[in-house]
């Protein structure tokens, strides 16, 4: 038999048996969150405090932040509790003191102990602000907001910004013992960073901005209003670029699912001189604006609808700025160089050259101006022959004739428009048509149309998902597979589905054969992992032109002598999951690369998987947006060892409607091995149970075999011949939970199971 890589307990051998609380916990209800960092950004060379609100933020024991020369540490933890939950701990404290004063002394330190966390837990409330104005505000607030228990935790950090650390977004996380957060954006910036000092409602509470270009930072609270006061000049090309929906994507619990912020531009005497809340596809609004007089202007923000809580954070970037609002064209090729048309606002040319030479085809970012311009844009490379829409061809009679295969590049410059191609095939050959717009930032919401040669549409489509596009809530971009039924001439119509168009309706149509392909996004972005453990992974794949070929997952060198287990994607689900297991390690912290690997047209490719998270918007759409690092936060070496024992680690035979025993081994053991040992053991199991982490369809666990007078435990695990289909191929990666009783302390939750740890994936096959 082969051992598998070491998954670990946390606990010693006793503890096992006799553990309770939520102490032991180390699963995901128990891992930090963070909804907000507020300010979400700061200058290069300055030094600031950050505050950021979540949930299970206590014992904050590191913080990442991506990049070089940015660095923070904890200042305070504190708890935003609302009247209730004071009450709730003031009586526990008067029930316990009551207690303590005819308990035994048998009885006395369990009790001096609870009181010890009651006092810590009040010792966490927020205090009062110092200023009275600022409570007398915040009193009136707290009337009208509804506390969030996924954001009553406040972390203030004391964050450094180098004055040469490089501009642009980076990533916030915390670690606790129990686990790692979600990463949070926060940028580094060139201009003056100005915070909102509430309150500033009215016009005469507006918060003053002392000179431009500058950020605007601030939080909207329950029917909150923001207001700022700045000096502008006749003539100038101002700039407002709000930034809400793109520092917190998706809020889960709201809706539309993220906050809609407004903002608006009066004069002195109140008149509104300007007015948005979105600018073209976005969430987000954008104005420019050129005052026609010297004098003071009113910036205010909220919500479009007046909702408001911690996490409807914003920042402004105002002032005379280059901002690049579309690029033509919007794609070019794979290595080369492409002389790209640009519009938007103080653009110091109205054109710039991208050179490119990537490694692969996709969306790159573009910086045209450099660290000049305020906003990076999106650009398509692909190797395929470059054709640039030409001449008057919006009728069927009037279509440009183009070389096939070819990404043509084009836009439709009045509203109504259709661009017309025309090109040659085969019967039976296999044509792609792929439309990239909204994707790379353009407006457009294609439609497309195949046209035979007789004239007769054959196909359509409007729009095609891309689960691997998470910012994109209307998936409009359009695409075809299809096959030609005879040889000729075919004809493909792109038009906007609104009856839209303009200099910015900019797009980039693929026709080609198929070009199989994938890519990767592995969930969550950051992770914990004991030091000789295991944790559990999803890696998420998306199979491009049909592609139905095995893909190998293995780690880029830097992994830290991890290993990965159920690495071999033989299935066409599109969530696999997989463990990585690390030796014991002294680091803090790993950040590992995993690389997938095909055979496609007889070439290897290599692509490797983004990090990203899973997130939920308005209760019920999940989107997969891209993070900048995999993280794993090595935690405490652990004092007892699994593994699983199989024959071949790589193909674990699941017989159908049949029972199969996968043998459990406690590391460190002898096989056989009776005594006091072994009966620890043999108790311990009793009360462990194993359950599936993303089980595969119709695989479930039957039961555990707890193992007797040093026979070693098992796992029972049956296939369902109903659900899953002979051949089927997948992972088996099983969580261990130990079954106790409810805790006795209130404060620790309860609960009958205590996550104790992953281990490692176990790839299997259905078999008759």
């Amino acid at each position: 038999m082969m051992t598998l890589p070491v998954a670990r307990f946390y606990l010693p051998m006793a503890a096992l048996v006799w553990a309770f609380g939520a102490s032991m916990a180390y699963g995901a209800e128990n891992l930090p969150h963070i909804g907000y960092a507020f300010p979400s950004g700061a200058k290069q060379g300055s030094k600031l405090v950050v505050l950021v609100g979540g949930q299970n933020l206590e014992g904050v024991t590191n913080i990442f932040i991506t990049g070089e020369k940015v660095s923070g540490q904890l200042v305070s933890f504190n708890r935003d509790l609302d009247p209730k939950g004071v009450r709730s701990l003031e009586r526990a404290k008067a029930v316990i003191e009551g207690k303590m004063q005819s308990a035994s002394a048998d009885e006395k330190p369990d009790l001096e102990r609870r009181l010890a966390i009651v006092m810590q837990q009040m010792s966490y409330q927020e205090p009062p602000p110092s200023d009275p104005e600022m409570m007398k505000y915040m009193m009136g607030m707290k009337q009208r907001k509804q506390i969030n228990a996924q954001l009553t935790d406040l972390a203030r950090l004391e964050v450094a910004v180098e004055a040469d650390a490089a501009p642009g977004r980076r990533e916030i996380r915390l670690a606790t013992m129990k686990g790692v957060s979600e990463p949070l954006s926060f940028f580094v910036g060139r201009f003056d960073e100005a915070v909102e000092k509430e309150p500033n409602d009215t016009t005469r509470q507006a918060t003053a901005i002392a000179s431009l270009p500058a950020v605007l930072n601030g939080q909207i609270l329950p029917g909150d209003i923001d207001r700022f006061r700045l000096k502008a000049r006749k003539g100038q090309n101002l700039v407002f670029a709000v930034q809400a929906r793109d520092l917190m994507p998706y809020l889960a619990d709201a809706v539309p699912g993220w906050f809609q912020a407004a903002i608006a531009l009066y004069d002195e005497a109140g008149k509104e001189l300007a007015f948005g809340d979105h600018f073209r596809q976005y969430p987000d609004p954008l104005l420019a604006y050129t005052p026609q007089v010297d004098g003071d202007l009113i910036v205010e923000i909220r919500d479009s609808i007046y909702r408001g809580r911690e996490d409807f954070v914003y920042r402004i970037t105002v002032g005379e700025i280059p901002y690049v609002t579309g690029i033509f064209p919007i794609g070019g090729p794979l290595k080369g160089k492409t002389t790209v048309e640009l519009s938007g606002w103080n653009l110091p040319s109205p054109k710039t050259v991208v050179e490119t030479k990537s490694l692969e085809a996709g969306l790159i970012s573009i910086a045209p101006f450099g660290a000049a311009a305020h906003n990076p844009v999106n650009f398509m490379v692909e190797d395929l022959p470059e054709i640039r829409s030409a001449g008057e061809h919006h009728t069927l009679a009037s279509a440009q004739t183009v070389a096939f295969p070819a990404a043509i590049n084009g836009r439709l410059e009045k509203p109504g428009d259709a661009d017309y191609f025309k090109f040659s095939g085969k019967a039976g050959d296999r044509v792609i048509a792929d439309v990239w717009a909204r994707r790379v930032g353009s407006p457009l919401d294609s439609a497309l149309r195949v046209f035979d040669g007789h004239g007769q549409v054959i196909q359509t489509n409007d729009d095609h998902t891309d689960e691997m596009a998470g910012l994109v809530t209307h998936h409009a971009d359009s695409y075809l597979s299809f096959t030609l039924p005879e040889t000729g001439e075919y004809t493909v119509a792109l038009r906007d589905a609104q009856g839209k168009g303009g200099k910015e309706y900019a797009y980039r149509l693929r026709l080609s054969t198929p070009r199989p392909d994938f890519r990767l996004r592995v969930t969550p972005s950051c992770a914990s992992i004991p030091s000789g453990g295991t944790a559990a992974l999803d890696v998420h794949v998306q199979r491009i032109d049909g592609f139905e070929g095995e893909i190998t997952l293995s780690l880029a060198k830097g992994g830290g002598g991890a290993t990965l287990g159920g690495g071999q994607i033989k299935t066409l689900e599109k969530v696999v999951p997989i463990t990585l297991t690390i030796p014991e390690l002294s680091q803090e912290s790993l950040l590992p690369q995993i690389v997938g690997t095909a055979k496609i047209g007889g070439k290897t490719v290599h692509h490797s998987a983004i990090a990203a998270e899973e997130m939920m918007q308005a209760f019920a759409y999940r989107h997969l947006v891209s993070a900048q690092e995999l993280v794993l936060k090595v935690t405490d070496k652990p004092k007892l060892s699994l593994s699983l024992e199989v024959e071949d680690e790589a193909n674990l035979p699941l017989a159908v409607n049949k029972e199969v025993s996968i043998p459990i081994r406690v590391l460190g053991m002898k096989k056989g091995a009776g005594g006091k040992g072994a009966e620890a053991v043999q108790k311990a199991f009793q009360k462990i149970a194993l359950e599936l982490e993303s089980p595969m369809k119709g695989v479930s666990v039957v039961r555990m075999v707890h193992g007797n007078n040093g026979l070693e435990p098992a796992v029972i695990v049956k296939v369902d011949g109903a659900q899953i289909q002979t051949g089927a191929t997948g992972n088996l990666v099983f969580n261990a939970y130990f079954m106790s009783e409810k805790a006795k302390n209130p404060l620790a939750g309860g609960g009958n199971r205590v996550f104790l740890c992953t281990l490692p994936a176990v790839s299997c096959q259905v078999v008759p």
